[in-house]
């Protein structure tokens, strides 16, 4: 699950010291899960109950010279176009949740951690809903006659008030949500713990969401799956899919 720093200093077989402190960490975590005696997969897809989420996958935070920008965002496209592929192929519901917010009033607290720069201009405006930044990655395949889209005002698209996915889940019957996009450490974190605060399940795909940091998506990963979150690779889950054709 690792991505290998070839900068780094190498340990005993060829790893970086990196690798081995989170394989090391993951192996607790796995040892935890296993004590527990909890089921792999801890929510399986089904057909009937399941979505698929894509989060912020936005041009924004996707442009190698955007100011809120990272290409690590670009790394997960293809396995996120093989998912809701897989999804639509069995009538799983693609949900696109993305930021839409209007003024910068509407991002509340947000602007005291983007303060605007010298000249006035902040980042944040970059995504904002009639920005440029504001459109789906040009590579991401959308069927917009098909998948729902919800706007958001908040990392969390579970906190009342900033968003309409808790209602389109429960109008969709879905209790399980298989969540994918960016990044894993806030907006995909936040909503996935809140999800499950909200009684839904949910499942982190690990190589289909990132962040700016390996360690940081790994640490953060590791906290999900003990307390907010199943995770998954892709291939797990398009098995999963594939199983129920």
């Amino acid at each position: 699950m690792t991505v290998r720093d070839s900068s780094q200093e190498k340990a005993a077989g060829g790893k970086s010291a990196e690798d081995l402190l989170l394989e090391n960490e993951w192996a607790k975590v796995e040892e935890f899960v296993r004590l527990l005696g909890r089921p792999d997969p801890l929510f399986p897809v089904e057909k009937d109950k399941t979505a698929l989420m894509i989060m912020d996958m936005q041009v924004g935070f996707m442009a190698e010279d955007a100011p809120l920008g990272y290409p690590a965002a670009r790394s997960v496209v293809d396995n996120i176009n093989r998912l809701s592929k897989a999804c639509r192929g069995i009538g799983i519901p693609v949900i696109w949740v993305f930021w839409e917010v209007n003024t910068m009033d509407d991002w509340g607290l947000v602007t005291a951690f983007y303060p605007p720069a010298p000249d006035g201009s902040s980042a944040l405006s970059t995504i904002m809903a009639d920005a440029a930044g504001a459109r789906i990655w040009p590579e991401l395949v959308m069927d917009e006659d098909k998948d729902y889209q919800v706007g958001k005002c908040r990392y969390s698209a579970f906190i009342k008030g900033a968003s309409e996915a808790e209602k389109l889940l429960h109008s969709l019957a879905r209790d399980h949500i298989v969540m994918t996009g960016i990044d894993s450490s806030v907006c995909v974190g936040a909503s996935a713990m809140d999800a499950m605060a909200l009684d839904f399940k949910v499942t982190v795909v690990s190589d289909a969401t990132t962040t700016k940091n390996n360690i940081y998506h790994q640490v953060f990963l590791m906290e999900l799956k003990k307390s907010f979150a199943d995770v998954q690779t892709t291939e797990a889950i398009l098995k999963m899919i594939k199983d129920l054709r």
